[in-house]
C-alpha cells in the first residue's frame, strides 16, 4: 500500500454494493464500508486499496452521527459472518427501494427508458420476509469432532454454522439438524478441500408443502453402508420424503455438477412441487425460484404481459424448469 494513499477517512454512505457494504466517497477516493448503511456516516480504517482505480475497502473505527431510520435488527444469528441476506439490517421498504435504484441505473441508457416512455416499476413485495426459501443449500465443514453445516464467509473458505437460519422454511433448518447429527452418528467426515481427504461436501434440503428432498452431495469414496445409515436416520423424520446421494469429485465450485453418478437412498428421489399449478418432478440439480409466492406472482404477470389465450404456442428457451 502507497504512503500517498490515506490510511484514514471519514465516510457517509449513500448506497449499497453487491456485498451490503455501504458506499461513500472521500475525495477522489470511492470506499467501500461493512455494516454502514446510507446516511450513516464513520470514522474508517482502510483495509485495501485497488491497484487499478481510485476505490478501497475498509471497515468502521467509530460511528459519526445517528444511526439510519433505515436500520433493523438482522433476524438470523450468523448475520454478518456467512455471507448470505447481506441486506438484513437494513428495513425491508428501504431494500424495496434500493432494488428498484439498481434496476433503474442498470436500464438508464436504454432508449425508452431515458427519454420517460417506460417508466419503471415499483417492486412488488414479497407477501413473507422469512421462512420463505424452498431449498437450503449447506457447505459442510469440521470443528474438532464436529460437524458444521453452513456457508462460506466472505472472501474466504472459511466455514461458517448457518443452523437457525430464519430465511429457509422452519423445516429446512430442522431437517438441517438431523443431517448433522445423522451424519455425525454414521461416522461421515467434512471434505476438505485442500487434502481431499473426508466425505460429506454439501447438503441440500429441498422442501415443498411440507415435504422434504434430502442431498448429500458425497466423495466418490464414501463408504455406501454409512450414507444408508444416514438415509435411515432421516427417513423417521416426518417430512422426509426423498433423500439421494450425489457424487463430486470436481475441484471448482459445481455442488451438483451436470451428469453426476446419484443414488436414491430413500423414497422416489424426487420432490413434487406445483409451478404455476403445473406438477413439477424436482430431483437433486434442477433450478426453481426459491420463493414461491414470488415466483407465482412472476410467472402470472409473465402470462399477462404475453395475453396468452388457449390454443396459444411459446418457444421455452433456456428457461430452466419451463
Amino acid at each position: 500500500m502507497s504512503s500517498a494513499q490515506p490510511q484514514r477517512c471519514e465516510v457517509s454512505a449513500h448506497t449499497l454494493d453487491d456485498a451490503g457494504a455501504g458506499v461513500g466517497v472521500s475525495g477522489a477516493l470511492t470506499v467501500h464500508v461493512g455494516d454502514l448503511l446510507p446516511g450513516e456516516r464513520a470514522a474508517v480504517a482502510i483495509d485495501h486499496h485497488s491497484p487499478h482505480r481510485p476505490e478501497a475497502w475498509g471497515h468502521i473505527v467509530r460511528r459519526v452521527g445517528d444511526p439510519s431510520p433505515d436500520r433493523v435488527e438482522p433476524a438470523c444469528p450468523a448475520f454478518g459472518h456467512c455471507g448470505g441476506c447481506v441486506w438484513q439490517h437494513l428495513a425491508y421498504p428501504a431494500q424495496l427501494v434500493a432494488k428498484r435504484a439498481r434496476v433503474v441505473a442498470a436500464l438508464a441508457e436504454v432508449p425508452a427508458v431515458s427519454a420517460g416512455a417506460v417508466e419503471v416499476a415499483a417492486v412488488r413485495p414479497s407477501p413473507a420476509l422469512l421462512g420463505y426459501r424452498n431449498k437450503g443449500k449447506y457447505v459442510c465443514g469440521q470443528a474438532g469432532d464436529h460437524l458444521v453445516l453452513g456457508a462460506y464467509a466472505p472472501r474466504s473458505h472459511t466455514v461458517v454454522d448457518t443452523l437457525g437460519c430464519r430465511v429457509v422454511a422452519p423445516v429446512i433448518d430442522e431437517v438441517a439438524i438431523w443431517i448433522r447429527g445423522a451424519a455425525e452418528r454414521a461416522g461421515l467426515t467434512a471434505y476438505d478441500e485442500r487434502t481431499r481427504a473426508g466425505e460429506l461436501r454439501y447438503a441440500i434440503v429441498r422442501e415443498s408443502v411440507g415435504d422434504v428432498l434430502v442431498v448429500l452431495v458425497v466423495a466418490p469414496a464414501t463408504a455406501r453402508d454409512r450414507l444408508a445409515r444416514v438415509a435411515a436416520a432421516l427417513a423417521r423424520h416426518p417430512a422426509v420424503v426423498s433423500v439421494v446421494a450425489v457424487e463430486n469429485d470436481r475441484r471448482d465450485g459445481a455442488i451438483v455438477p451436470s451428469g453426476s453418478p446419484t443414488t436414491t437412498l430413500h423414497g422416489p428421489g424426487t420432490l413434487t412441487e406445483l409451478v404455476a399449478g403445473v406438477p413439477i418432478a424436482l430431483g437433486a440439480g434442477e433450478f426453481l425460484q426459491v420463493n414461491r409466492d414470488q415466483a407465482a406472482a412472476l410467472y402470472a404477470r409473465v402470462g399477462e404481459l404475453a395475453a396468452v389465450e388457449p390454443g396459444a404456442l411459446a418457444i421455452d428457451l433456456f428457461a430452466g424448469l419451463g
